[in-house]
């Protein structure tokens, strides 16, 4: 990532968006409701083919920056573009379906200045949203088990929680642009080989999930399948401890069935969790409490 520019906000907070004008009006609302106000947006429309620009622009203040991308790059992109032209010291990132709670800025903060200092990063709980039904993911974790926990899969709900220091993004390197799906996870899995993580445990955010008829995709053409195909090619090879290495196989195995799961391929997910079990029996909660609520959810259907 290149050098940003001399800091003039403590915090740019960036949103990237695609085909979402039916959203993007209750993510930016809920930016302007926060009580911390140092901030800049930075909007990086990712070639969007929708109203999606007009909608920017039509609420855009003079505290919103608007990029845009010429052609689709993808998630790990936009906030690429976004980053490199962040002014501030913090970086924050929002969804553009997705929104924040009016004390989330400040909360975190407060964590990162002041309970947590030296710690670069801080993610916080949310409220998943989905088929009508609220859940809340909390995050009781402390900054020493977050190695452990990013191991075993990503459920920190980054895209709309995550505040990191800038410079970070110049230490480890910003989201790898050849992930179509999984390049928060593969980004977390890099900065847990330098840093620990600060967390809030209580829901600062909103985030949304929509329904759609699920594919019956073959597997080398699902961006998540080819997604946890990348990183188990970039870290596998390298993890010096066997139990590091297992965590993060039979994660990659679990990651695999719920991806067949969702497919509809439930006899196929359930071989991949059975044999995620049997590379690390000593899987954490969170692994099956995600793959309860995602059955509750197809129940409800």
């Amino acid at each position: 990532m290149s050098n940003p520019p001399q800091v003039s906000v403590q915090v740019s907070v960036i949103v990237p968006v695609f085909n979402s004008d039916a959203t993007i009006q209750r993510a930016l609302d809920s930016i302007a409701a926060q009580t911390f106000t140092d901030y800049e947006i930075i909007v990086v429309d990712d070639a969007s083919t929708d109203r999606t620009v007009e909608a920017v622009t039509h609420c855009a203040g003079d505290r919103v920056t608007l990029l845009r991308h010429p052609h689709n790059r993808g998630a790990a992109a936009a906030r690429n573009t976004g980053i490199a032209a962040a002014r501030g010291r913090w970086v924050a990132f929002l969804d553009s379906d997705d929104a924040w709670k009016p004390g989330k800025l400040a909360r975190q903060l407060t964590v990162l200045n002041k309970e947590s200092p030296g710690i670069p990063a801080c993610v916080s709980g949310y409220d998943l949203h989905k088929d009508g039904r609220t859940v809340a993911i909390n995050l009781p974790i402390l900054p020493r088990h977050f190695r452990r926990e990013i191991l075993f899969g990503c459920t920190i709900g980054p895209g709309s929680t995550l505040v990191a220091e800038r410079r970070v993004f110049d230490e480890i390197g910003g989201f790898d642009e050849s992930f179509r799906r999984l390049e928060d996870w593969d980004w977390l899995l890099r900065f847990s080989e330098r840093y620990e993580m600060a967390f809030v445990p209580e829901p600062l955010a909103d985030v949304y999930v929509w329904s759609s008829e699920p594919t019956k995709s073959k597997p080398r053409t699902d961006p998540v399948l080819d997604g946890i195909e990348r990183i188990g090619e970039k870290y596998l090879s390298h993890l010096t401890s066997w139990t590091e290495r297992m965590q993060l196989r039979s994660s990659l195995l679990f990651e695999r069935g719920a991806a067949l799961y969702r497919a509809q391929r439930p006899f196929a997910a359930m071989l991949y969790v059975l044999a995620a079990l049997c590379v690390y029996p000593a899987r954490n909660i969170a692994s099956f409490r995600t793959l309860w609520h995602s059955a509750r959810a197809r129940i409800a259907r």
